[in-house]
Formats: structure tokens, sequence, C-alpha cells
């Protein structure tokens, strides 16, 4: 029997989130196709190495970064890095170098495929950010299943999943809140003129709106369309 003590509050520096642009209308064609089984194992077998490098790296780029829940095709990670240099460099090295060895092999299973990753950015002035993790499923529940056994909730999650559904996520290196946005353009030494403000943007379901920033591409790395 599980002796986990049941859930817990506890505080990351921040949430990303990373959601994968492209990626249904790419399943809905590898599983039309009459050799859709070997086109599929090829695809998942590419996804594998690409969660899988967000768990863990031999040169530690993923410490202070944990992939806490995997929604489809997006990924929640909590930060507990407190370094914004970090936050950066994680986005626009680590994860865009991971996912651009994962987007080459899907275009080369699916030739018309163009898949893009999208990125959302939560924090605070305190980088203290509140999340609530439940107990681990009883193992009796469980009996031996492959299953999450854990969940992450907070508001900052969703907040960061409506910003991810914002058009502007589409052509910027990632979206963010004000909080994360102060210690990005300050502490991260990135130019306060590469974000755009786009100003109080109203997210589904939330009471009060969110200052959101997006922030613009330059250079090689870039994340999405447009680059």
């Amino acid at each position: 029997m599980s002796t986990d003590e049941g859930p817990k509050r506890r505080e990351a520096t921040g949430v990303l989130y990373a959601d994968i642009r492209g990626f249904t209308a790419t399943l809905d064609r590898i599983e039309s196709e009459p050799d859709s089984t070997e086109k599929m194992k090829g695809y998942l077998a590419a996804w594998q190495l690409l969660r899988d490098a967000l768990v863990r790296d031999e040169a530690g780029a993923t410490k202070g970064f944990y992939l806490a829940n995997r929604v489809g095709d997006a990924f929640v990670i909590l930060v507990f890095e407190k370094d914004p240099k970090r936050w950066y460099h994680y986005v626009t090295h680590y994860l865009a170098e991971r996912f651009g060895a994962f987007a080459d092999e899907v275009r080369r299973i699916d030739p018309a495929s163009d898949p893009h990753l999208k990125v959302s950015l939560y924090s605070t002035p305190s980088k203290k950010v509140a999340y609530y993790e439940t107990g681990v499923m009883n193992d009796a529940l469980v009996r031996g299943f492959s299953i999450a056994r854990r969940d992450f909730l907070c508001t900052a999650i969703n907040k960061c999943a409506r910003m991810d559904a914002l058009a502007e996520a589409d052509t910027s290196v990632l979206l963010c809140n004000e909080g994360a946005y102060g210690w990005l353009s300050s502490e991260g030494e990135i130019e306060p003129a590469r974000f755009v403000d786009l100003g109080l943007i109203e997210l589904r379901g939330f009471r009060e709106r969110e200052r959101v920033f997006a922030l613009s591409k330059r250079g090689p790395m870039s994340l999405a369309p447009g680059a």
C-alpha cells in the first residue's frame, strides 16, 4: 500500500507551458495512410526522445525544471530554478534544440507536417508560485497499470494554457505575464525592447485580466513560424 501523506501545497518559482502546434493534423495524416503502423512507430519513438529529454539530461540542463504533466501534445513544466538567465536559456537553447530534433524527424516521416512549439511562462514579482500536488494514487487501485500517479494543480498552469491559445503565441519566442516579464527583462538580461506589451488580456475562466508580454524572435533560435 502507498505511504504517501496526501495532498500538499508547494511553491515553484514559475510555470512553463509548451504546446506543439500541428500535432493533431500530423497524427490524423499518419493514421490515415496505408503504412500508418510503421510511421506511427517512428513518430512515437521521436516523441519519446523529446519527452525523456525534458525529464533528465546528462549535462544538467533540466536541473530546476520538472516535467509535471503531459496534456495531449502539451507539457507542463514546474520551474524551480531561480536564475532567469537559465529560464531563457532553457527555452531558447535546450528546449528549442530538443524540439528541433523532434520536428526534423516528424517532417521526415510526414513531409506535409510543419510542427512548431508555442511556449508560455508565468511567475510572480516574488518568484513564488503556489501549486498543489495530489497524493500518489493508491497502489491497490493502480494495480500495476502505467499511469501518472500524481497530479499538479494551480491557476498558473491554466493561465499559461490560456496565454498559449493567443494568436501571438504562434509568432513569438514565448508569452509571459508581467511577473515573468519583470525577471526576464532585468535579471534575465533580455532587452525590454524585445518584448511587446499586449496589454491587459481577458483569459477565459479568470475574473481579472492579465497583462501579457510577447518576446519577439531575434537570431537563429526561433520556436514558431515567421523566423
